[in-house]
């Protein structure tokens, strides 16, 4: 049970518009906290221009300091992983961390030659422990793959 906002954006063409922010904002915020679930998932794809880089981008810090500082206190970071452009945070709720058994991150980059991380994909897994419930396991992943009809094959391989 529960409900969920979602909003899209390229963020190498533009920030984030205000109505994205202000979703993060009320979810993450005030009244509307009680209503998030044990674990927070926030992920992005074009957080920096693709271009070859010896060091991470301003945007890219930009975008993981706002998560980081919208989970809040009440939120532990389990996963924080960036892959060129991509970036992918799992939060769990602090009251419940105890849980947590086991994380695992992946990434693959699917760009030219399978190498240039401007495509590709970061896959994370949880699993919590049930306590007297069974155990959860998730798996949460973000992908920026070829885009358009005509570069189907290009995804699929």
């Amino acid at each position: 049970d529960g409900d969920a906002d979602a909003d899209e954006w390229e963020s190498a063409v533009r920030s984030p518009c205000g109505t994205t922010l202000a979703i993060l904002r009320r979810r993450l915020s005030g009244a509307d906290r009680a209503d998030l679930g044990d674990l927070l998932v926030l992920s992005a794809q074009e957080t920096e221009v693709a271009k070859p880089r010896r060091t991470e981008g301003r945007r890219s810090r930009a975008f993981r300091s706002l998560c980081v500082s919208l989970a809040g206190p009440g939120y532990v970071p389990l996963a924080i992983h960036a892959m060129g452009g991509l970036q992918s945070l799992l939060f769990v709720r602090r009251d419940v961390a105890h849980r947590v058994a086991r994380v695992s991150v992946s990434d693959v980059a699917c760009g030219v030659g399978n190498v240039w991380t401007n495509k590709g994909a970061i896959g994370i897994f949880v699993l919590l422990r049930g306590g007297d419930a069974a155990d959860r396991s998730a798996l949460f992943v973000n992908a920026h793959l070829a885009a358009h009809v005509g570069n189907a094959d290009a995804r699929d391989a």
